[in-house]
C-alpha cells in the first residue's frame, strides 16, 4: 500500500517552481526528490525524475544521479539540506539521461556508482546522442557533464547493506530502456522503480 500511495503522490505532486526538487519523505531516512514533470531545459537540468534518497547512519545512498552535471549539484544541494553525510553509493536505475549523466559530480567526489551491465552498455551507445539532445535543451546548463560510467556492475541482481541497512538492486529485463532496475528496500518494503514505472 505505501508503494501504491507514493506512486499516487508523485502522479499529482509537483515541484513549487521548475528550478526546485520537491523533497518527499517516503519513510524514516527514506525520501523522494521529485522533478519536473517536463521536457528537459535550462531551469530543470534534465532532473525531470524521481530521484531516491537513503539515510542510513553511514553515509547517503542516492539512487539516480541527475540528468546533468548541474542537475547533480542541485540533487546534493537538497541533500544537503537532509543530512551533513555524504553520498557514498550512487545507483544508475537505466539508460535514461537522468539516471547517469550526472555520474561525474559524484564520482568526483568519492561516490562508488553502481549499474546493472545492460545499462552501461546502453549509455555507451546513447551517449552521444543523448549529450547532443541535452545540448539543445539545457545550452550552457549542461557545462561539466560528460559520460561517467558505473565501475561496479551486475547481471540480475547484486545487493549490499550501508550500516544496518539493506539494498537489493535488480535488473528485472529491458522496460523503458534495456538495463532498467528497480531497488528494493527489503526492511521497509519500499521500491524505487526508476524508469519501470513512469509518467
Amino acid at each position: 500500500m505505501r508503494v501504491l500511495s507514493f506512486l499516487l503522490f508523485v502522479m499529482v505532486a509537483g515541484p513549487a517552481s521548475a528550478a526546485e526538487l520537491l523533497t518527499v519523505k517516503v519513510a524514516e531516512d527514506v525520501y523522494a526528490l521529485v522533478g519536473e514533470k517536463a521536457q528537459r531545459s535550462p531551469t530543470n537540468l534534465a532532473n525531470n525524475a524521481t530521484f531516491g534518497v537513503v539515510v542510513p547512519p553511514d553515509g547517503v545512498v542516492l539512487i539516480d544521479p541527475g540528468g546533468s552535471w548541474n542537475g547533480a549539484a542541485a540533487i546534493d544541494a537538497a541533500i544537503r539540506a537532509l543530512t551533513d553525510m555524504p553520498v557514498r553509493v550512487v545507483l544508475n536505475t537505466g539508460g535514461q539521461d537522468h539516471r547517469w549523466l550526472g555520474n561525474g559530480y559524484w564520482r568526483e567526489r568519492g561516490a562508488r556508482i553502481v549499474a546493472a551491465a545492460a545499462a552501461v552498455e546502453d549509455q555507451r551507445e546513447r551517449a552521444s546522442i543523448q549529450l547532443t539532445a541535452l545540448s539543445q535543451f539545457l545550452r550552457e546548463a549542461l557545462a561539466g557533464t560528460e559520460p561517467v560510467f558505473a565501475s561496479e556492475t551486475f547481471d540480475e541482481a547484486t545487493a549490499f547493506s550501508i550500516g544496518s541497512v539493506p539494498f537489493e538492486f535488480v535488473h528485472a529485463g529491458p522496460a523503458h530502456t534495456p538495463g532498467d532496475s528497480f531497488v528494493w528496500l527489503p526492511d521497509r518494503q519500499i521500491i524505487f522503480t526508476g524508469d519501470i514505472v513512469y509518467v
